[in-house]
């Protein structure tokens, strides 16, 4: 599972992030950020696939995920049991 981080405050609301985005996870808020913007938010990150897509496309760095710890943790115990 990932984590998905958006900087409402830096978001401009280009919606590059909802177009790119494989899982969907990304839409429009209603409210407005401090530049008037209506900020990307998340629908939660169950659909996200951890391609970063979005962070890598997004011209204000307004978006950071990450992997959570639990999962982490799984993924490498998981590893070492498979020869």
């Amino acid at each position: 599972m990932f984590s998905i981080k958006i900087d409402k405050e830096k978001c401009k609301s280009c919606k590059l992030c909802v177009d790119i985005c494989p899982g969907h996870v990304f839409r429009a808020s209603k409210e407005f950020n401090r530049m008037g913007y209506h900020y990307i938010e998340t629908d939660g990150s169950a659909s996200c696939t951890g391609c970063k897509r979005c962070v890598t496309l997004c011209p204000d760095a307004a978006i950071e995920i990450y992997l959570e710890e639990g999962d982490e943790k799984e993924k490498r115990d998981e590893d070492r049991s498979h020869p």
